[in-house]
């Protein structure tokens, strides 16, 4: 009986993942050469902006990985979210990215890289740039990664008895599951951007 009545929710399940958006995906070398959202950094500012910046990511709940004032490098740990089933998270843009991460087990990850004007990140000529006097520009890039776990076993009466084989071979060299580059998600990196400006305004 009550695998009955829960046909309807997987049913619903179903069809809202058969008429979710559907995302282009990219590989890993493709994320990183991906288009980023742009800050530009007055000459003198720079500390400050790495402050507003290490901030705002830390109140959207992503978890600092890496902070490079030298190098100008700031990135995040992957970052869970459930959608619509987590409505504390900040991360989501519209209500396509909600149902997203709540039909697919999807991460986040930020990275900002900072380099003198006209220079990439990473240049050679970069040496220290808590030197630099001159601007600076910053690049926010958001990569979505979606976690794959293999061995998923559907139950066509009920989704919530739905299960995963395991294989312990996979499990023993912690391959059990992985994660992919999915896409870029610019609308967050953009969000990421003016939150930082409207930051340095504030102050």
């Amino acid at each position: 009986m009550n695998s009955i009545r829960l046909l309807p929710l997987g049913l619903c399940v179903f069809y809202t993942s058969a008429c979710a958006p559907s995302r282009p995906s990219i590989n890993a070398a493709d994320a990183a050469i991906a288009p980023a959202a742009m800050l530009h950094v007055e000459p003198g500012k720079y500390g400050r902006v790495m402050d507003e910046a290490r901030d705002e990511l830390r109140d959207l709940g992503f978890i600092l990985d890496r902070v490079d004032a030298q190098l100008g490098v700031i990135t995040t740990q992957p970052k869970d979210t459930g959608g619509i089933a987590t409505p504390w998270d900040q991360e989501q843009s519209g209500i396509d990215d909600k149902l997203e991460d709540a039909l697919q087990r999807q991460q986040r990850v930020v990275r900002i890289d900072f380099a003198p004007q006209g220079l990439q990140p990473g240049a050679a000529e970069i040496v220290d740039l808590r030197q630099e006097k001159g601007p600076i520009d910053a690049q926010i890039s958001v990569t979505v990664y979606r976690v794959n776990q293999p061995g998923w076993r559907l139950n066509p009466l009920s989704m919530l008895n739905s299960s995963y084989t395991h294989d312990p071979d996979l499990d023993a060299r912690g391959m059990g599951s992985y994660s992919v580059a999915r896409r870029q998600d610019y609308d967050l990196a953009l969000r990421i951007a003016g939150s930082v400006r409207e930051r340095m305004a504030a102050r």
